[in-house]
């Protein structure tokens, strides 16, 4: 048609409308027959119009209306945008998120569309168990001015980064099971994202179903995954060594047969304290007043590969 096109240009949003005239032959064509005519666009086709076109602008909308003075008529209208700006919390709209990218198919198929990213920060309270020691400049338990370790230990904040991922899977991807699988491992192997061995605990994952109707009718269903991780330099535990008793070789037998045998911490005045380790059992040298306090690495979380999820592994990857 003669007004066609017409073009609206916003900062983060381009929009171009082209109007055809369609005659059908029956009146009981109906839209889905008009918009099928020769040279009307199909949804999400590149624009494209005599010596111009913009592969970022598809046509995500066509609506055809019947023509009141001549029923066979047909006034159809295709809409032509870019990719919907990413959300964003913060205060400026425009700041931040841009333009969603779009893989090309992925609309006919969404299993190519490309993953969604976030990163957060999340505050908890954990144990004190350690502080660096000004006057030592050396990081030391926890203690009093008389050099006794506190019972119980004080508590901070701390801040831990977390991981989202969101992807499109196919229905025969093994939900819930990798769901349970996974829930609370961490990675045995470096997989993405600069992260290391024993850096990322998945958190959880969620999977839901969607049904999206393709450009040429037909629904298709897929799920919709996110996983979720928590990113610490080391997920191993370090917990000081210390507790109520410790062991002393004896010859309890006067044989000269060494054994092993507990002893109690107690104060100058033989009341029960809290005393601290070496790692091996024994009580740490200089206890209570000096020596390197000694902390026990445990592993309370099973450790196996993420690089088998095929998960993205950088920026570029993602939407």
């Amino acid at each position: 048609m003669r007004n066609s096109p017409e073009g609206n240009f916003d900062l983060g949003k381009w929009t171009v409308i082209r109007r055809f005239r369609v005659l059908t032959n029956d009146l009981a064509d109906g839209p889905m027959i008009a918009t099928n005519a020769v040279g009307i666009p199909f949804l999400y086709q590149t624009y494209t119009f005599g010596n111009e076109g913009f592969p970022l602008m598809r046509c995500r909308s066509i609506t055809p209306k019947r023509d009141e003075a001549n029923p066979l008529l047909w006034m159809i209208e295709c809409r032509y945008e870019t990719a919907d700006l990413k959300g964003f919390t913060g205060t400026d709209n425009n700041a931040g998120g841009g333009t969603g990218t779009e893989n090309p198919g992925d609309y006919e198929n969404p299993l190519l569309e490309l993953a969604e990213i976030e990163t957060r920060t999340e505050k908890y309270e954990i144990v004190m168990d350690s502080v660096y020691d000004l006057d030592t400049q050396m990081v030391t338990a926890c203690k009093n001015s008389a050099g006794e370790k506190f019972d119980p230990p004080p508590m901070k904040e701390e801040s831990r980064l977390t991981l989202t991922i969101t992807r499109n899977e196919p229905m025969t991807f093994a939900h819930p099971y990798l769901d349970v699988y996974y829930k609370d491992a961490v990675n045995s192997d470096a997989w993405g994202w600069g992260l290391q061995p024993g850096q990322a605990k998945m958190k959880g994952i969620t999977a839901h179903r969607v049904v999206r109707q393709l450009p040429n009718g037909t629904p298709f269903a897929y799920l919709r995954v996110s996983y979720v991780m928590d990113l610490k330099p080391d997920w191993d535990l370090y917990i000081l060594d210390a507790g109520h008793f410790y062991m002393e070789q004896e010859d309890p037998l006067g044989n000269g047969q060494l054994v092993k045998v507990p002893k109690e911490f107690k104060t100058d005045d033989q009341h029960p304290r809290i005393g601290l380790l070496d790692g091996k059992g024994n009580k740490l040298p200089g206890e209570p007043q000096g020596g390197t306090p000694v902390f026990v690495r445990f592993r309370p979380y099973r450790r196996i590969p993420f690089g088998l999820l095929n998960l993205p592994t950088n920026w570029a990857a993602v939407q």
